[in-house]
C-alpha cells in the first residue's frame, strides 16, 4: 500500500485542515524519499506517515499541531518523532530466528 494524502490524515486528522494540503502532500513525497522499502520492508508505510506527520509538525505552518509526550521525551518530544525512532530500532535491528527447531 502506498501512503496518500486521504490515508495520511486519516490516521492524523489534525493535519486534514484544508490549508495543510500541500505541505503534508510534500512532506509525504519527503518522507517516501528517506524510507526505502528495501530497507523499511512491510514497515515501510508506517515509517512514511510518522516521518511525514513529525516533518508537518516541525514547519512554521505546523507547529501548532505538534503533539508532545507529557514525559517531555528528551530533546524531541514529539510522539511522531518518538514513533518513528521505534519503527527506526526495529529496522535496524536485523532478523532474528525464534522458535525454530531444527
Amino acid at each position: 500500500m502506498t501512503v496518500t494524502y486521504a490515508s495520511f490524515v486519516a490516521e492524523f486528522p489534525e493535519f486534514a485542515a484544508a490549508d495543510y494540503t500541500a505541505i503534508v502532500t510534500a512532506r509525504l513525497a519527503t518522507a517516501l524519499r528517506q524510507t526505502p522499502a528495501d530497507v523499511w520492508g512491510d514497515l515501510q508505510d508506517d515509517g512514511i506517515k510518522w516521518l511525514a506527520a513529525d516533518l508537518v509538525s516541525r514547519s512554521p505552518q505546523g507547529r501548532q499541531l505538534r503533539l508532545v509526550n507529557s514525559s517531555g521525551g528528551g530533546q524531541d518530544g514529539s510522539i511522531y518523532a518518538g514513533e518513528r525512532r521505534r519503527l527506526e530500532g526495529i529496522v535496524a535491528s536485523g532478523f532474528r530466528v525464534t522458535g525454530v527447531n531444527p
